[in-house]
Formats: structure tokens, C-alpha cells, sequence
């Protein structure tokens, strides 16, 4: 999904509207909570568009993450336990994962230590 451009004017503003429309339409018709279909419905892109997001205290359903960035993404009393291959997703230490609930066998402190540690 292309960002918002800076916007001046209503015009512009009615403009940029309009062109995330249908992105907008696909994710509010979404039958579902899974993060990836959502992610898939606003044509984001998981290794760019959820860093710094703010998903605290949401469940995220059943979802594939392996190669999504979420460096520094809020994820404060979310329930990631549906996520697979999270070891393979990519953590910062200023994502918040305080009080998150991982996939079974999961640490908060695997998830935020840097690669290629042991």
C-alpha cells in the first residue's frame, strides 16, 4: 500500500482518500481477525509497513510471520500465540512485547536478541 502523501488542501486530502479506498473496503469486508489476511487485504507489506505499529492488547489470530519486520512494534498484552516461525520474523529491542503471549516454547528474550547470537 502506497503512504499517504503530505496534504495541504481538502482537495488533496478528498484525493488521498479515494485512492486508499479500496484498500480501506478490503480490510473493514475482511471476515477475519488473522493478521495476514488483513495484512493481505490492505496490500501492506510485512517486512516494510508494521514496524512501529501499535497492536497492544490485540489477538492476532493464526499467522505465518516468518520474514515480517517488527522492529518496534507495540505488541503490549497481544496474544502472538497463533504466530509461526517467529523466530524467523525480525524483533528490535524497542518492540514491546510486555505482558504478550508468545507461541508455546517462545521467550521474549530469544525473540529480542540480536541475530546471530546464542
Amino acid at each position: 500500500m502506497a503512504k499517504m502523501p503530505i496534504v495541504t488542501t481538502l482537495p488533496q486530502l478528498l484525493a488521498a482518500i479515494e485512492d486508499a479506498a479500496p484498500e480501506i473496503l478490503a480490510v473493514y469486508e475482511c471476515l477475519t481477525d488473522d493478521l495476514g489476511s488483513l495484512v493481505a487485504a490492505a496490500k501492506l507489506d510485512p517486512v516494510m509497513d508494521l514496524r512501529e505499529a501499535d497492536f497492544g492488547g490485540m489477538d492476532l489470530g493464526k499467522t505465518d510471520v516468518a520474514g515480517w519486520d517488527f522492529s518496534g512494534t507495540n505488541f503490549k498484552s497481544a496474544n502472538l500465540s497463533g504466530f509461526t516461525n517467529i523466530h524467523q520474523a525480525t524483533f528490535s529491542l524497542e518492540t514491546n512485547l510486555e505482558g504478550a503471549t508468545l507461541p508455546e516454547g517462545i521467550t521474549v528474550q530469544e525473540l529480542l536478541r540480536p541475530r546471530g547470537s546464542a
